[in-house]
């Protein structure tokens, strides 16, 4: 089977819509819908339910999309190879990442990177440590960079240890502190960061600490607008210093007591089986980002 009737595939099922898909593709939507229907000629079964809202995977969708994306996986590292061979960097990477690390340390990363390999083609997608975790797992993302945790079944590499800090409004009488207890934090208005699946990962241990229970008051699932909260008086949050940076102009932080970290590193399914521009890759991130240890 053709392989550009794949990419279609994956495409409109990441998407879930063909107009979008068809847009970020390059064709049109028809064009999209003739591929779509030759396919499932071929493989003598519907892969997609047509509805108003979009298009989602018939249950034989589901269970041959692993397969199909394995496939054009291997094919791009087939092809990756043999430019190697030739003395050529090419190929394509994505990558899955929290929106601060996005902001804080790709930019550096990606930079170097263009320029030693222009030929290489680099996309983000940004999503919760849950949706992360899934598009690793499933082979949407080739590279994570997210929240190290303990049972993730990934090959990973520890960056940093990212501490917690209490964030509070300028004046708040807790600013006279030179570290602030959860139990000082329980006592006050809460603004509580949620991701956009309506946990807050990064926080559940923290607030499972302790038998007071918190009174949240408001809730965000956009760090920065928890900030901008607490900048306006409305409450105290907790956040990591990495999502704090150059956002804290505003607001008092002071390091919790105990202290509280987070891990945050790099992730792939498999260090044994990674395609060239990965490797490339994750040297380049891990030289700036790691540049004692090379």
């Amino acid at each position: 089977m053709d392989n550009r009737k794949f990419d279609v595939l994956l495409k409109v099922a990441d998407c879930g819509n063909l107009t979008r898909a068809a847009a970020l593709l390059g064709y049109t939507q028809s064009g999209v819908t003739h591929i779509i229907n030759n396919l499932e000629d071929d493989f003598g079964f519907p892969l997609l339910h047509r509805t108003n809202r979009g298009v989602r995977l018939t249950e034989e969708g589901r269970r041959v999309l692993p397969i199909i994306r394995e496939m054009q996986r291997l094919d791009a590292r087939l092809q990756q190879e043999k430019d190697l061979i030739q003395g050529i960097a090419s190929g394509s990477i994505c990558i899955g990442s929290f929106s601060s690390i996005s902001t804080h340390w790709l930019p550096k990363v990606l930079s170097d990177f263009q320029r030693r390999y222009p030929n290489i083609k680099v996309e983000i997608l940004e999503g919760s440590t849950a949706q992360l975790v899934r598009w690793l797992q499933e082979g949407l993302v080739d590279i994570c960079f997210f929240m190290l945790k303990e049972g993730q079944l990934f090959d990973e590499i520890e960056i940093m240890e990212d501490p917690y800090f209490a964030v509070l409004p300028k004046g708040h009488p807790l600013g006279g502190h030179k570290a602030v207890t959860l139990d000082m934090l329980r006592r006050e208005p809460f603004i509580l960061y949620r991701t956009p699946e309506g946990g807050n990962e990064d926080l559940g241990e923290i607030m499972k600490i302790g038998k007071t229970a918190w009174n949240v008051r408001f809730s965000s699932n956009y760090d920065y607008a928890v900030i901008s909260m607490v900048e306006n008086n409305l409450g105290v949050s907790i956040m990591p210093a990495l999502v704090l940076r150059d956002h804290d102009q505003n607001v008092e932080t002071r390091p919790l007591l105990p202290a509280v970290s987070r891990k945050l590193g790099i992730a792939v399914r498999s260090r044994s089986d990674t395609s060239p521009a990965m490797r490339r890759f994750i040297a380049c991130a891990t030289a700036i980002l790691l540049p004692d240890d090379g």
